[in-house]
């Protein structure tokens, strides 16, 4: 008999600082006195953290119930979906709340979140930056949506619950090692763009997989199959009616842009490139140079988005990977005789580039009075010479 799953305990879950900092700076005063003059406790910022670990813990139990249940159909995806929606609006409470000025917090602060304490107990979110808030679910969670969606059978009927995680921020590589792969191996083009804009510690060799997938010919075994280039493109259709319709080479392009832009060391990277062959080296080492040639022509960078919400990658970008595909294949390139074109051709665009660099930085103290709104600039005194100049008299 298969034993009940235990219940995530409140040192299991995890907390919300910046709530807890909140609801301890709403009332101070643990106790007043009654009528009679005797001490009468109320509601302190203890309590109602209490109160919040403990709703947490019971909605969450409550879901993982729906997640492992062996009962038919997708009711437990919707739910799922629910749940992170109003963990994600309680992190955007606690977040407008924490950021609210000092003042309006003075003599009210308790009026300000009445009833409210155990929403803010289980949001659960922290800033990341450029991504905004993250909702942080527990392990337990993830596990078990990872597993339902995996598991014989399921055949990515579920894979709306996995995809609203991974856009949640709640999902890490490291703590789920076999999503990459398994967005892959199904070909869920829409799970792996997510995958590349919200897992923040990919590895180099996930982004290998990602380019094995993304580069060989259409016509490759490991290429990928129409039918998931049709679902990407008929999702993203939907998302954005008002856009053009995309193409298979759009969305190889985006895809490739995506892996180009996820945070990379060189030398690891390198080590993984090794392992592409010279054809996907070529192609790579093109569509780089592509992006090269956009970036200095302005007007031209625009045509590389198939898609308002795509990102190209930045001139650095491309720099650093055009380097870690030459180390990773230099001698097979030099001694390649059809390669030596795209050598000689990303020489001379080098060439072009870093002149054009060098009379750029004549503007630069123009670009910071432009941008900053700094004084202008005052052209520096050239080396000068004390001459001697003998006058008839």
């Amino acid at each position: 008999r298969e034993k009940s799953r235990p219940q995530p305990s409140a040192a299991m879950r995890p907390v919300d600082v910046l709530a807890c900092i909140t609801m301890a700076g709403e009332g101070r005063v643990q106790e007043r006195e009654g009528a009679a003059g005797e001490a009468v406790a109320i509601e302190g910022p203890r309590t109602r953290l209490a109160q919040a670990v403990q709703e947490g813990n019971r909605r969450e139990g409550a879901i993982l119930s729906q997640i492992n249940s062996e009962a038919k159909g997708d009711k437990w995806v919707e739910a799922v979906k629910l749940y992170l929606e109003d963990l994600h609006a309680e992190s955007v409470n606690t977040e407008a709340a924490r950021r609210a000025p000092k003042a309006s917090t003075g003599g009210g602060g308790g009026r300000r979140r009445s009833g409210g304490g155990g929403g803010a107990g289980t949001g659960n979110c922290s800033a990341s930056g450029r991504a905004g808030l993250r909702v942080v679910v527990s392990e337990e969670v993830v596990d078990a949506v990872m597993r339902r969606c995996t598991r014989k059978g399921a055949d990515g009927k579920f894979d709306e619950a996995l995809l609203a995680l991974v856009q949640a921020g709640a999902v890490t590589a490291c703590a789920q090692p076999t999503l990459l792969p398994y967005a892959i191996e199904a070909g869920n083009l829409v799970l792996l763009e997510s995958i590349l804009k919200h897992v923040p510690d990919l590895l180099e060799e996930h982004l290998l997989a990602c380019l094995k997938l993304i580069l060989p010919a259409s016509a490759s075994i490991h290429s990928i199959r129409k039918h998931s280039m049709d679902t990407f493109i008929t999702t993203w259709a939907a998302a954005s009616p008002s856009t053009p319709v995309l193409d298979h080479d759009s969305v190889r392009r985006h895809l490739l842009d995506l892996v180009m832009l996820s945070p990379k060391d060189h030398w690891p990277l390198v080590k993984q490139l090794k392992r592409l062959s010279l054809q996907e080296a070529v192609r790579l080492l093109r569509y780089c140079q592509s992006l090269y040639k956009m970036h200095g022509v302005a007007a031209n960078v625009q045509l590389l988005k198939p898609h308002k919400g795509s990102r190209t990658p930045y001139l650095r970008c491309v720099v650093d990977w055009i380097t870690a595909v030459l180390d990773a294949h230099f001698t097979a390139l030099v001694l390649a005789p059809e390669c030596h074109a795209l050598l000689q051709e990303l020489k001379e665009v080098t060439k072009s580039e870093t002149a054009l660099a060098k009379e750029m930085l004549s503007l630069d103290g123009l670009l910071q009075h432009v941008m900053h709104k700094k004084p202008l600039p005052v052209k520096p005194m050239r080396q000068y010479s004390v001459e001697n100049l003998y006058l008839p008299m």
